[in-house]
């Protein structure tokens, strides 16, 4: 049964009807910790027991091999990690690597082989994504220096070359940032790589490769019609010197001698240095932070974490390179523990490009959202045509699932009941009676057509409203078909009015963003949003024009 009440609300209108919706609301929810009985990948680590002996360790200092049980950096890896900073070996030529050419970041330069010396431009950061034609897993890799950049084939064609681009989700573009590693055969720490394409018959064989394994051979996409076209070099990847973002990174500590790492943040803002427990042995640790090119301390801490971990959180003003340096309280303390390096607070956004159907890039759009998410200091993180069963269980390093976060926001087509995902000619739905457990997510945005409306459905039956019945503390959507162009201005008009404005406030105010945009497009379906809360036994339902707005409350 509905009880339904309505008023007319203007401009200078507050709160809804006492409920505080402000963004800072919603860290309330999140807990700073992790589940400790939740395992944890062991990436560094290889039967490393009480004593510190064993194998596998990934050391801190970076000026050479470490002596003892543990193994140097640059070392090959048998697992990827989501965020981790890697070199590209090849596997016939140890002395060659991956190379931007000259080193310069701009769109267009390409990739090279190149003598291994170490430097930023042998050193890539790998970001997990899904293709949703098979669900195999891929990485977009960035340049160490510039996260906003990607590596990305100039075509689809035979010989393509491997270049420099920003970012970009239209046409072929979708895919062309994608790689994927595949292990050779036997050789765990040697693998293929192959890029995506929009034909599933190619998917992961579409070799990346180089003419021959010399100095100076550009990467680039198998071509058969180079001489030696029948060798396919394989690839090593080497950890580095960095500490990769939200990796869980295994040391070993050895008392009071400090270990040395290396970190550049993406952005500016607020990020946390902590260790966490390896295992069920809890060690006492300490960190400080010193700015590289002042040598300066600028943080230090111990007993701040969980426990008796320690715990940094920090502003970083400035991109350039800082070094962590980890030891134990006291020269007793002695044995691993994981090293972790995350933004305070991250919002997880994810969209599609219909390709073949429509052609709609809405994954640039919600890009672009990215300063304004960054100016209410939160990380921005964007995927892009996730496999659906990765959209809403894709895990951090410590298995938390990246929905659960302040904000998850989805920008998609949708059709009552239901979000369709499009990727080349398939179509698959995320129904309403589909979605996951949302708790520990603060406000869920489905901003695409219908997230709100219960046509065919019966009352209630939507997007929006199941993902406050299954936890989300709000969710909010609209009641019937959006236009493309008012859901793009709407992405970044609702986080830039976050930043001054309650929750309410900063959606009425982005819907008449996009009203006042297109004033003609009289059936907009942008003028009718709903906001869920109570565990969705409360429905705020809003008719908006230019100036003002009505509010009416239903209670299911």
């Amino acid at each position: 049964m509905k009880t339904i009440s309505t008023m007319l609300v203007f401009l200078s209108a507050a709160c809804l009807g006492g409920m505080s919706l402000k963004a800072k609301d919603c860290s309330s929810a999140m807990k700073d910790g992790i589940a400790m009985s939740t395992p944890i990948k062991q990436q560094f680590a290889q039967q490393i027991d009480a004593s510190g002996s064993g194998s596998g360790a990934r050391s801190g200092p970076v000026t050479g091999p470490v002596q003892g049980s543990q193994v140097a950096l640059w070392e090959p890896v048998s697992e990827i990690e989501d965020g981790g900073i890697y070199m590209i070996r090849c596997a016939q030529n140890h002395n060659l690597v991956w190379d931007i050419s000259g080193g310069v970041l701009n769109n267009g330069t390409q990739i090279q082989l190149y003598d291994i010396n170490y430097t930023h431009a042998q050193k890539f950061v790998f970001k997990k994504q899904f293709n949703s034609l098979d669900g195999k897993v891929t990485y977009r890799l960035s340049p160490l220096f510039n996260y906003d950049k990607v590596l990305r084939f100039e075509s689809d064609a035979n010989g393509a070359l491997l270049k420099i681009d920003d970012e970009r989700y239209d046409s072929l573009n979708i895919y062309t940032d994608k790689i994927s590693f595949t292990p050779y055969y036997n050789r765990q720490t040697e693998f293929f790589a192959a890029t995506c394409f929009v034909n599933q018959a190619q998917m992961g064989h579409t070799r990346i490769t180089a003419p021959q394994a010399a100095c100076g051979e550009k990467i680039r996409i198998k071509d058969t019609s180079l001489p030696g076209a029948e060798e396919i070099l394989t690839w090593e990847l080497l950890n580095t010197d960095y500490v990769g973002l939200n990796v869980g990174n295994l040391t070993y500590i050895n008392g009071k001698n400090e270990s040395r790492y290396v970190a550049r943040v993406p952005y500016t803002g607020r990020y946390v240095i902590e260790t966490h427990n390896y295992g069920s042995v809890e060690k006492d640790t300490y960190l400080r932070l010193v700015r590289d090119s002042t040598n300066t301390q600028v943080a230090y801490n111990d007993d701040g974490g969980a426990g008796r971990n320690a715990k940094i959180t920090y502003n970083f003003q400035y991109l350039e390179e800082y070094s962590i340096y980890l030891r134990g309280y006291s020269s007793s303390v002695k044995g691993n523990c994981y090293l972790v390096l995350r933004p305070e607070k991250t919002i997880y956004m994810s969209s599609v490009f219909d390709f073949g159907l429509n052609n709609h890039d809405y994954t640039t759009y919600v890009n672009q959202a990215k300063p304004f998410v960054r100016n209410l200091g939160y990380y921005p993180e964007v995927q892009t045509n996730l496999h659906p069963d990765n959209l809403f269980y894709g895990q951090d390093w410590e298995g938390t699932r990246k929905v659960q976060r302040d904000y998850y926001v989805h920008r998609d087509h949708g059709s009552p009941r239901s979000a369709l995902y499009f990727d080349r000619d398939q179509r698959v739905e995320i129904r309403y009676n589909n979605l996951p457990d949302f708790t520990g997510t603060g406000v869920i945005a489905w901003i695409m057509c219908n997230g709100a409306d219960e046509a065919h459905g019966g009352a209630g039956h939507c997007l929006a409203r199941q993902s406050v019945i299954n936890g989300a503390d709000y969710s909010f959507g609209f009641r019937d078909s959006i236009y493309t162009l008012s859901g793009d201005i709407f992405v970044q008009k609702f986080f830039e009015g976050l930043q001054t404005r309650e929750l309410e406030e900063a959606i009425i105010y982005a819907c008449q963003a996009a009203i006042n945009a297109h004033p003609s497009w009289t059936d907009d379906g942008i003028k009718m949003p709903s906001i869920f809360l109570n565990g969705g036994s409360t429905e705020y339902r809003y008719t908006v024009t230019e100036t003002s707005y009505t509010r009416t409350t239903i209670n299911y």
